[in-house]
């Protein structure tokens, strides 16, 4: 059977114009009404909140605090603002830090963040360092590769009714699986020409989980207040002690390594001697050529101490100067207490032993002299004098037979046996020293 083929009529002219019309508007029409409609749902509010608590929500998670933002706003796909910022404690719900405004910018190789007037509640300080340490830097992270954050008018850090400013900060935090980095660059705004470097490593190896720090203040002075809860030991030197110089550090499970190199400052004398029964008062200016400790044991330790304003109990200094050996020149009647008119003396600690070195000018047949006072004149010898005579100078402040504090003095020095020399005379060092002297001479 053939079928037939049925012509079919051509299509009037009038009307495959109007098809052609109808095809191209809605052919041109629809991509716009699906970017009008896709733009009208992406800023409407309840997409804009859903956006606004996945930011809050990976932002957190990444810094290990709860973060809460009063406005997002996204100008581009990849550039955002977020204001009254509030961080919180994740456990407590304090309030750590509030930001008024946040400019933020999101590249495949990481965040770049400008904080404008942070305010830190100084109570808070302590806390809000330890979350970064274990919120951040302890947890390996392959998402966000870099962290680039920046406050170019500084940010105030308020305790009670005062504050303390700070300069320019620049921070960049690098976390990866093998390790996380935190490296930083600020000024005080009242040592606007002294610029500290901090850097913080922590390493996710399975086999040497450990924290590595390192401050780099040549000229700014810090409070040593802010290291209280690490080394809760800082506190014998007052709340208005200070340092600057090079401090290096390294922890993890029970051992610690640290060295310092710079200067100590506005250090109470009273504060630490007060184990003793605070016998000798003053402030005290310490410059410390080197020092290093291993899990809270002194290794090695050499430099100088100057008081002034002072003044000192006249039996413990006439019994600590027997023990010690130090030549001494004293008035028949002697007062209970004696002003310190000059304390300047240099001092080396090691497994060998204590030597002392006065730095005052003296009679030229005399020997160094450490210490003037009213009525007396306190010298130091020449021999190096062995540790027990240093923990029973301090056990004579004491009636006891048995003085904890001479025992906790005892298990901090470095006896014989503790720590050897190591190439004919060189101090011992401990491994994060060796590790930096290493590196200089690469």
């Amino acid at each position: 059977m053939v079928r037939r083929l049925i012509k079919r009529k051509p299509l009037h002219e009038r009307t495959r114009k109007a098809l052609t019309r109808a095809g191209l508007l809605v052919g041109g029409a629809a991509p716009f009404l699906m970017i009008v409609v896709s733009t009208v749902v992406y800023w409407s509010p309840v997409v804009q909140n859903q956006m606004k608590r996945s930011w809050e929500s990976r932002v957190g998670a990444n810094l290990g605090v709860r973060i809460r933002a009063g406005g997002l706003k996204w100008m581009t796909f990849e550039q955002f603002r977020a204001e009254d910022v509030v961080a919180f404690h994740p456990e407590t719900d304090v309030p750590l830090v509030k930001v008024r405004r946040l400019d933020g910018l999101m590249k495949p190789k990481g965040w770049s963040l400008i904080l404008e007037d942070p305010v830190l509640d100084a109570d808070q300080l302590e806390p809000a360092l330890q979350l970064l340490h274990d919120g951040f830097l302890c947890k390996p992270q392959t998402r966000e590769t870099m962290l680039a954050l920046s406050v170019p008018n500084g940010f105030s850090l308020h305790r009670g009714g005062e504050q303390t400013r700070l300069g320019q900060i620049e921070l960049v935090m690098k976390p990866t699986e093998a390790q996380s980095s935190l490296m930083a660059k600020f000024a005080f705004a009242d040592q606007p020409f002294g610029e500290v470097q901090l850097q913080v490593v922590r390493s996710h190896d399975p086999e040497n989980l450990s924290t590595s720090l390192e401050i780099q203040s040549p000229k700014s002075w810090i409070g040593i207040s802010n290291f209280h809860s690490w080394l809760p030991v800082l506190r014998n030197f007052g709340e208005e002690a200070k340092f600057r110089g090079v401090l290096r550090a390294q922890w993890g499970g029970l051992d610690s390594d640290a060295m310092f190199q710079g200067q100590l400052d506005h250090l109470r004398m009273g504060d630490l001697t007060a184990s003793f029964g605070s016998p000798l008062r003053g402030v005290g200016m310490a410059s410390l050529e080197r020092l290093n400790l291993r899990n809270g044991q002194i290794l090695y330790a050499k430099g100088k101490l100057e008081v002034a304003n002072g003044s000192a109990n006249t039996a413990w200094l006439k019994r600590a100067s027997q023990w010690l050996q130090l030549p001494s020149n004293w008035e028949s009647q002697l007062q209970e207490s004696q002003d310190i008119e000059a304390f300047a003396a240099g001092f080396e600690i090691s497994h060998e032993g204590l030597r002392l070195q006065g730095l005052l000018p003296g009679p030229s047949q005399w020997p160094p002299v450490a210490i003037q006072l009213g009525q007396g004149t306190v010298c130091t010898p020449k021999e190096i004098l062995p540790m027990t005579h240093l923990v029973a100078a301090v056990q004579s402040t004491s009636g006891s037979e048995v003085d904890l504090n001479a025992m906790q003095l005892a298990a901090m020095l470095p006896w014989p046996g503790q720590e050897k020399s190591v190439g004919g005379g060189k101090p011992p060092s401990s491994r994060i020293t060796r590790r930096w002297e290493d590196s200089k001479t690469r």
